[in-house]
């Protein structure tokens, strides 16, 4: 009933995008707005109620969905059903690794697009009359240009409907779909590129437009009721920054440049609302809702404070990380956690992955790092140096993870790995072994791990996979050792030193996870209260604000006030609304 009820509102919700160009809706939206437009929330309302209340709905229903879906039953090997749709069909090129499924929902993406586009233009270009064209002193195809940039926007607004949901950490919509996040970030990198390419000739055909018929000046104009330039413009350097600095070469080798930049997504937000006005932006306020909600929760926990227990060097280039952890705090193996040391930077983040299992160190967390640059030496260096009779302090965020319940369904289990690529492996060994151990899972006829390090010194890490009940099971494990030869191993391996701190004498601060993201019930709470505020303050600011001045005929109100109303009644309503809320639930 409850996937039912989800297909049902998802598929509904394409289906408004799908239909939105066609003159059958346009009749439909008249209708519509008739009927729902009120004093309180005017057209904006009509927006809010057909485009983005079916995706807060689906988000409540997925979490509750998932919080009642959590099964710690025995689990069976039922046989392994082979999905050709999952294969890479592509490995190179600008798309990296795309399986056919990820491919065809591309396809199917840019096909809406196109649709959407193309429809716009053949309903609208049919309505052009030559009284129309005499009363403004146009040219047939110079309407016909002007109508061109007008729907290539409104095409843009439908890719950041979608923009948003790939780029949550421990989104409702991920977690459904059992799509880790970061193979969830190509989608959000595939859609920002279309849709700044769709913003890119949007803002040029305006341009020549304006050059053509004289009216250049409308690009530095900001009108007060109409859609202006100059407001466009700002979107449009924010969103240039933002989209040249993500870009692979800088990414890569500036990637700090990239995190700060990509920062000014409040500031896109802003210039966005205050370009479309109110009802354009309850269109996809749903999607910016829950990324901003889902921000909110990653933010107030990463301002808490967490004990870090030891550090051991592993080996010359390895070592590992151990930090508190509530025993409650379940995470799924080879989850990552983003790291901060307030000491070696206050603004820098490093994920992380998991090399422990919640399910065998229930107290404790630790992290494989592997020691090649500047943040990490540094690390390294303030580590062996701290005093041992001091509290060494970290600020962290996540886990984050998807089900890896799959991997039981195997007889085989073949993991290749390359130097610190081990982390993820690690975890799902150690928690496969304990699985098997309590008979929840049956074992494996094979476990094989293929290795390749630069010097034997990182096999020390190997006995990180050390569950009491290891020795009871055959894992095959290959190492390929690449840059010595037979001398140089058949030295003697160096022992790890573990460097133990110092803790709060009562308790040590521990991660306890974010129970806004991982607790169902809680999530969706968080997502009504949040979609509830946004709601009150919207209806208080257009019924006492925007009506009196503007009586629903949508003409004589400012077009970009109104957009920052609705912004503001976004922002009042994910912290004051969601984050009471969640303040109420940790009394």
């Amino acid at each position: 009933v409850w996937r039912l009820l989800m297909l049902l509102l998802f598929g509904g919700w394409i289906l408004m995008w799908v239909m939105r160009p066609t003159s059958a809706y346009s009749k439909f939206w008249q209708s519509f707005t008739k009927d729902t437009t009120t004093k309180a929330y005017g057209v904006a309302g009509s927006f809010t109620l057909f485009y983005s209340a079916p995706v807060v709905i689906l988000a409540v229903v997925g979490a509750i969905y998932l919080q009642l879906s959590k099964d710690d039953s025995t689990r069976r090997r039922d046989g392994v059903r082979v999905n050709p749709f999952s294969f890479p069909a592509v490995v190179r090129g600008p798309l990296a690794v795309a399986s056919a499924a990820e491919l065809t929902c591309l396809v199917l993406f840019v096909a809406l697009l196109v649709w959407t586009l193309s429809e716009y233009l053949s309903t609208k270009f049919a309505k052009i009359t030559p009284a129309y064209l005499h009363k403004h002193q146009l040219k047939l195809w110079e309407r016909k240009l002007e109508m061109v940039g007008t729907n290539l926007g409104l095409v843009g607004i439908v890719c950041l409907a979608f923009l948003f949901f790939p780029v949550a950490r421990g989104s409702v919509f991920l977690r459904l779909l059992n799509v880790p996040f970061e193979h969830a970030i190509k989608y959000h990198i595939w859609i920002g590129h279309i849709m700044m390419v769709i913003w890119t000739v949007h803002g040029l055909v305006f341009v020549i437009f304006w050059a053509v018929t004289g009216k250049m000046t409308e690009l530095v104009q900001w009108k007060k009721t109409e859609i202006s330039g100059l407001s466009g413009l700002f979107v449009y350097i924010i969103g240039v920054i933002m989209w040249m600095t993500s870009l692979g070469p800088v990414r890569k080798k500036k990637f700090e440049l990239f995190y700060y930049t990509h920062q000014l997504y409040i500031v896109f937000i802003l210039t966005f609302a205050l370009h479309v006005g109110d009802r354009l932006f309850c269109a996809v306020v749903g999607g910016i809702l829950l990324f901003l909600l889902n921000r909110f929760l990653r933010f107030i926990q990463s301002r808490r404070i967490v004990d870090v227990l030891s550090a051991r060097m592993m080996s010359s280039e390895t070592m590992e990380l151990t930090i508190a952890k509530h025993p409650s705090l379940a995470y799924n193996p080879a989850s990552f956690i983003m790291v901060n040391f307030p000491v070696v930077s206050p603004l820098q983040w490093h994920p992380f992955t998991i090399v422990s299992s919640s399910k065998v160190d229930t107290e404790h967390l630790s992290l494989l790092i592997k020691c090649y640059g500047g943040w990490t030496l540094t690390l390294k260096e303030y580590l062996k140096n701290a005093d041992t009779s001091h509290i060494v302090e970290a600020a962290v965020e996540g886990p984050y993870g998807h089900d890896m319940s799959y991997v039981a369904r195997y007889d085989v289990l073949i993991f290749v790995a390359g130097g610190s690529g081990i982390s993820p492996f690690i975890s799902i060994i150690k928690e496969l072994l304990y699985d098997i151990e309590n008979q929840k899972v049956l074992a494996p006829e094979e476990i094989i791990l293929l290795w390749a390090v630069k010097k034997s010194d990182d096999l020390s890490v190997l006995q990180l996979i050390t569950p009491d009940f290891a020795s009871r099971f055959k894992i095959d494990v290959q190492v390929y050792v690449t840059r010595e030869d037979g001398p140089e191993l058949e030295k003697p391996q160096t022992t790890a030193s573990t460097i133990i701190f110092s803790t709060r004498k009562s308790q040590p601060r521990s991660i306890s996870g974010s129970e806004g993201i991982q607790n169902g019930i809680l999530h969706a709470a968080l997502v009504l209260a949040s979609s509830a505020g946004f709601l009150f303050v919207i209806g208080i600011l257009e019924r006492f604000v925007v009506y009196p001045v503007d009586h629903n005929t949508s003409d004589l109100f400012s077009r970009s006030l109104g957009g920052l109303f609705g912004y503001i009644a976004t922002v009042i309503g994910v912290v004051v609304f969601g984050g009471g809320t969640l303040a109420l639930w940790n009394r």
